[in-house]
């Protein structure tokens, strides 16, 4: 089970996103299926779908801790049955 990575232009946006997904994953387990992470020169994009604002505030919490990372896109939805 894994975190969605985008491939962008570089390898560092790349790394930056596997980071991130490692973090999210250590922090949400198995919630994290189904997210989608996307680096780009510092700016994380957070997207899909998550079961509570817990969660949401978890991923975004993980993602901010990541070195590299100099700003969040929160593209995450908050729905009760995901």
């Amino acid at each position: 089970m894994s975190l969605t990575l985008s491939r962008n232009v570089t390898d560092d946006n790349y790394l930056l996103a596997s980071e991130v997904s490692a973090a999210m994953r250590e922090r949400l387990g198995r919630k994290a299926a189904k997210l989608e992470v996307v680096a780009r020169d510092g700016l994380v994009t957070l997207r899909g779908v998550l079961a509570s604002f817990y969660d949401k505030q978890l991923s975004l919490h993980a993602a901010k801790r990541v070195t590299g990372v100099s700003a969040l896109r929160d593209e995450l939805q908050v729905v009760s049955n995901p």
